[in-house]
C-alpha cells in the first residue's frame, strides 16, 4: 500500500504544505456576492461546487498533472472498502481514536502538535480519521489472512503486498483516465464510482489558493465567452473546434524552430492529451470562441483603424545582432565573476573600440557576448517587429534608430550592456496582407474578450471541503 500510506504520511507530517488561509484574509473570497449553493458568479451566471469539482478533476488527472497519484490512493481505499464489505469487517470509533492518539504521540516526540500541524497543512481532522479508518481496516484484512500473528506489528511491506494482490485480482475492473468516464467521476473500481468531489477533497490539500483560483477562472471565462457568442446566435461546435486546431497547427508548422516535428507530438508532450481531449478542454474552447469572433465580428474600417493604431506590431521588420556584456548590481553575483554595470560598460566601450578598428562583429560576439543562444551565431537575433518582441524597449528603440550596418553605443538593460548592429530593415506589409488581417482579427478578438472579462461583475466564495 505504498501510495496510500506515503501520501498521508506526507500530508500529516510535512511542514512545507500550504497553510489554510483564514476567512478574513481569503483570496478565494472576493468581488460580487455569490448566491447560496454556488462558489462563483460572473454577470449573474453561477458556478456550482459540482462544476468546479468536475473541472478540477479533468485538469488534475491529465497525464502531466499530479492528481493521478491521488486517484491511485482513492482506488486503494475503494478496494479496502469493498473487501471490508465482503468479509464483514468493521472499524470502531475507538480503534480510530487510538490511531489518532498514536499519531499525536509520534508528532509530540518530534516537538510538534497534531492539531497545529493539521491546521498548518489545511487538513481537516475528519479527513485524517477517515484515512486512518482505512488503515485499521487494511490491517484487519491482513490479519484475517493469517500471515501476521496477533501482537506482531503490521509493516508497510505487508500492506503493499495486500494492495498489490488485490489490485492484480481485479485489474480489468479498474477504469481510470484517459478512459472515458461519466461526468464527475475520476475512476471506477469493480463498478463502484470514485467521484470528482471525493477526488477534490484529497487533491485540494495539495494545491495552493492561486492554483484553485485558476481553475475557477477557467470556468468563469468559458461561461462569459459562450454568452458573448450567444449574443450573435453563435455557439462553439465541433467545426469550430477543428478550425481552431487547424489554425494552431498551421502556425506551429510555419515556425522554422519546429520544422519536421509533428504538431500532435508537441501537444502530447506539453499537455499529455490527445487532440480530441485537448479540444474538449475549457482553455481550448475559449480560444476557439476567440477565433470565431475574430473571423466574423470586425468590419474593414475597424481593421484599418486597428492597423494604423498598432502598425509597429507589423513593421518595420528588424534584423539585428548584438553583443551582451553581462552586468549585475547584486554583490553576491559579482563575487561569482559577473561585473558591476560600471565595469561592464567599460568593457562594452572597449569592444566598441575594437569594432571601430575594423574587427568583425561576428568574431567579437563569439568572444565577448554572454548570450549563449546567439554568440555562436555571431550575435544574430531573431527578426522582430517593435510591438511584437521579447526584447526590452531600450533595445527596440535603439534598433529602430539605426541605419542598416550601423552599430549602436552601449545600451543598458536588466541583463547588462548591449552593442546592437542593424542587419536589415523591411517595411510593414500593408493592412490588406492576408497574414496581417488574420493577426489583426485575432488581436482585436482577444482584446475584446479581455476587456469584457475585466468589466464583468465577478464574485468568488470558495471554501475547501
Amino acid at each position: 500500500m505504498r501510495r496510500f500510506i506515503s501520501t498521508w504520511a506526507i500530508v500529516l507530517l510535512s511542514t512545507t504544505a500550504q497553510s489554510q488561509t483564514k476567512d478574513q484574509d481569503n483570496p478565494l473570497k472576493y468581488g460580487e456576492p455569490v448566491p447560496n449553493g454556488a462558489i462563483a458568479v460572473i454577470d449573474g451566471m453561477t458556478v456550482s461546487a459540482e462544476e468546479f469539482y468536475a473541472e478540477l478533476a479533468r485538469q488534475q488527472t491529465r497525464p502531466t498533472a499530479m492528481g493521478m497519484s491521488v486517484v491511485e490512493s482513492l482506488i486503494d481505499e475503494q478496494i479496502i472498502v469493498q473487501a471490508m464489505n465482503r468479509e464483514g469487517i468493521s472499524v470502531s470509533d475507538q480503534e480510530v481514536k487510538s490511531r489518532i492518539e498514536a499519531l499525536a504521540s509520534q508528532l509530540k516526540a518530534q516537538g510538534k502538535d497534531l492539531v497545529a500541524e493539521l491546521e498548518k497543512n489545511g487538513v481537516p481532522l475528519a479527513t485524517v480519521e477517515d484515512k486512518l479508518r482505512r488503515v485499521v481496516a487494511l490491517d484487519k484484512l491482513i490479519r484475517a489472512r493469517g500471515t501476521v500473528p496477533e501482537g506482531k506489528p503490521i509493516s508497510n511491506t505487508y500492506r503493499n503486498a495486500w494492495i498489490a494482490d488485490a489490485r492484480k485480482s481485479i485489474a480489468n475492473k479498474i477504469v481510470v483516465p484517459p478512459a472515458k468516464l461519466p461526468e464527475g467521476v475520476v475512476a471506477t473500481v469493480d463498478g463502484e464510482e470514485i467521484t470528482a468531489r471525493e477526488f477534490a477533497e484529497d487533491v485540494l490539500i495539495k494545491l495552493d489558493d492561486q492554483e484553485i483560483l485558476r481553475v475557477i477562472e477557467d470556468i468563469l471565462q468559458e461561461k462569459l465567452i459562450v454568452r458573448i457568442l450567444a449574443s450573435r446566435s453563435m455557439q462553439i461546435d465541433e467545426a469550430g473546434l477543428l478550425a481552431e486546431w487547424e489554425y494552431r497547427k498551421k502556425r506551429f508548422n510555419a515556425d522554422s524552430r519546429y520544422k519536421g516535428i509533428p504538431y500532435e507530438e508537441i501537444v502530447k508532450q506539453q499537455t499529455g492529451l490527445d487532440p480530441a481531449s485537448l479540444r474538449s478542454s475549457l482553455g481550448f474552447r475559449v480560444n476557439t470562441a476567440v477565433g470565431m469572433i475574430a473571423a466574423a465580428w470586425f468590419t474593414p474600417a475597424q481593421l484599418l483603424d486597428a492597423y494604423e493604431t498598432h502598425k509597429r506590431r507589423y513593421g518595420p521588420r528588424l534584423s539585428c545582432a548584438h553583443i551582451l556584456i553581462e552586468a549585475t548590481d547584486v554583490e553576491v553575483r559579482q563575487k561569482t565573476g559577473v561585473p558591476s554595470f560600471a565595469v561592464a560598460k567599460a568593457r562594452a566601450e572597449h569592444v566598441l573600440g575594437e569594432l571601430e578598428k575594423g574587427t568583425r562583429f561576428e568574431e567579437l560576439a563569439r568572444i565577448w557576448s554572454k548570450d549563449k543562444a546567439t554568440s555562436r551565431k555571431g550575435g544574430r537575433l531573431p527578426t522582430f517587429t517593435p510591438e511584437r518582441t521579447v526584447f526590452e524597449e531600450s533595445i527596440v528603440r535603439c534598433a529602430e534608430g539605426l541605419q542598416v550596418g550601423e552599430i549602436s553605443q552601449p545600451v543598458r538593460t536588466a541583463s547588462g550592456w548591449h552593442l546592437v548592429k542593424l542587419l536589415g530593415r523591411n517595411p510593414a506589409p500593408p493592412a490588406a496582407d492576408a497574414d496581417v488581417e488574420n493577426d489583426l482579427r485575432r488581436f482585436l478578438a482577444t482584446k475584446m474578450f479581455s476587456d469584457a472579462y475585466k468589466a464583468a461583475k465577478i464574485g468568488v466564495d470558495f471554501r475547501r471541503p
